[in-house]
């Protein structure tokens, strides 16, 4: 009897020790194995400690930064939303609930700053914010790149419903007013 597994080198003895291992050995009477399908795997409830860390919004980065934009073009307003309220917002006619100031951070400080803020105004119930990214005129090269990622990173977090630059005594388009969706879990 000839197997697969024979080597056209192999020792006859190593041959005899295999054909002895599987004497009595049958082959399957079907030539594939059916593997019942697998239970869906389990999802874990969300916790209180999902909720506290920071770490679990990983803001993407911009694939180019674009400063130049219009005051009009920096606003940002989910679908649904009513005109009114962003009107109010871009007005600065709600009251700061909380703020960030992100001058003197890098990018990855000012991301994970970012994302602590957001995290604890959903907790607190904390519905405009404003943040402070600045205008650039620190950097190297005079370009606010964290303006930028701010406005990236706040278009992506599924909890702001709006932003646009702030009034001019709130640090103008040096700064974002936020509104954020309330958190029905928590009243303010």
């Amino acid at each position: 009897m000839s197997t697969k597994h024979d080597k056209p080198d192999s020792p006859p003895e190593d041959k005899a020790l295999f054909q002895a291992a599987v004497k009595g050995v049958r082959p399957l009477s079907q030539d594939r194995v059916v593997h019942p399908p697998s239970a869906p795997a389990a999802r874990r409830r969300k916790t209180e400690q999902d909720d506290s860390s920071a770490t679990r919004l990983p803001f993407s980065d911009p694939l180019a930064l674009d400063d130049t934009r219009s005051e009009e073009e920096q606003c940002f307003k989910r679908s649904g939303l009513q005109h009114k309220l962003l009107r109010k917002l871009r007005q600065g006619r709600f009251p700061i609930d909380a703020e960030l100031d992100l001058h003197g951070l890098r990018v990855e400080e000012a991301r994970l700053a970012l994302a602590t803020l957001l995290q604890q105004a959903q907790a607190t119930g904390a519905r405009v914010l404003r943040i402070i990214h600045g205008k650039g005129q620190g950097s190297a090269d005079g370009r606010a790149i964290l303006k930028g990622h701010t406005h990236h990173w706040l278009r992506q977090h599924p909890d702001v419903l709006a932003f646009c630059p702030a009034q001019p005594g709130d640090g103008g388009s040096g700064a974002v007013y936020v509104l954020l969706r309330q958190n029905k879990a928590r009243k303010p």
